[in-house]
């Protein structure tokens, strides 16, 4: 299966260099994917908000082109526009565009959609986080049946279809690249049970913190660590304190993916507290780097013998518990890597034909 065409990526973020682990690792990792099996000069990427400035770089073999919109609003905005609008203009000069790639329902599928329309490009967008609600204002501008939609989960899917009455053509999960779990630093961090994310509301970490409060009277020793930062950090902080767990829950802060994946290697038990989660690619590297995952009931997880979902704080406690109990350690594969690049492959040579 091969193709052969020019596609262009709009992002609202992409790694300012090949060292910037955290930005979008799921991205990244799809990135290096399809370069795998493309060449580099088949693929572009236009960067709207971050990097903080306007740049062309190569990223890994690849062209990144950043705007530096800064997520500023009013005519700031429009002026990033502009300028995505004019950069694909160039770019469509020196090379035909066959697909316009929109990662994202937001500004990035409108500019697609809009420079799709006037130069006849074929259009697709993966659909990711809270895209697919109601509180998503793009989707009254975009006209969703001129795209070819891919979904990352079920769940993302018919919330879609719920929402909007249009459903995903496809279900392509976020994959990771196995080279990202080669040669991992030695992390001295042992941890029972682990959280990752950015410390907001939507990942409810106070939820986090109630289960281990629970967990302390039978498992006095029970260590766990929440690796991100956020706005809730010195809430969560003075909770931890009030509480009296700073011997039982350590707030890491910010920490290279890799030092993460580290942690996973020897933590036991991954334990995914959110509101909302349109996949939790953090489960899918947890799972395959043999840990046990906990969860509240978002996206497609469902109980198994690896992952265990619960509603309240008593029940999570309790899976929390069961899986602690289980020593046993497996490597699984959430998704398929190759697979997924199958599938965007196939949707391209599909669109262009």
């Amino acid at each position: 299966m091969s193709f052969e065409g020019k596609i262009v990526f709009l992002v609202p973020g992409f790694p300012e260099d090949e060292e910037d682990q955290n930005c979008l690792p799921y991205l990244q990792d799809l990135m290096l994917l399809l370069n795998d099996r493309l060449s580099p000069d088949q693929i572009e990427i236009i960067s709207f908000q971050y990097p903080f400035k306007r740049s062309s770089y190569i990223w890994n073999g690849i062209q990144v082109h950043t705007i530096g919109g800064k997520n500023r609003k009013g005519v700031f905005k429009i002026i990033t526009w502009i300028r995505v609008l004019s950069l694909l203009k160039s770019i469509h000069n020196n090379r035909n565009i066959s697909v316009l790639h929109a990662v994202w329902l937001n500004e990035t599928a409108l500019l697609a959609q809009i420079f799709g329309y006037f130069f006849k490009i074929k259009t697709l967008a993966t659909i990711i986080g809270q895209d697919p609600l109601k509180s998503n204002k793009y989707l009254k501008l975009l006209n969703l049946k001129n795209f070819r939609l891919i979904g990352i989960s079920s769940f993302v899917s018919v919330q879609l279809l719920a929402n909007t009455g249009h459903a995903p053509e496809d279900i392509i999960p976020l994959v990771w690249r196995e080279e990202v779990f080669n040669d991992l630093p030695i992390s001295t961090i042992n941890v029972d049970v682990l959280g990752v994310g950015n410390l907001s509301p939507l990942k409810n970490y106070k939820l986090f913190i109630e289960v281990i409060a629970l967990l302390v009277p039978e498992l006095p020793n029970i260590k766990s660590v929440i690796v991100g930062s956020g706005k809730q950090h010195d809430e969560l902080q003075r909770l931890i304190t009030e509480k009296q767990l700073h011997n039982n829950i350590q707030l890491l802060g910010e920490t290279d993916r890799n030092l993460v994946l580290s942690i996973m290697q020897h933590g036991k038990v991954l334990l995914h507290t959110s509101n909302y989660e349109s996949q939790g690619f953090a489960m899918s590297e947890a799972l395959y780097l043999g840990m046990k995952v906990v969860s509240t009931p978002v996206s497609d997880t469902e109980s198994n013998h690896y992952i265990q979902v619960g509603k309240t704080a008593e029940d999570l406690a309790n899976c929390v518990h069961k899986a602690l109990s289980n020593e046993t350690r497996e490597s699984i594969v959430y998704y398929s890597p190759e697979k997924a690049v199958d599938q965007y492959i196939s949707h391209y040579l599909t669109l262009t034909k």
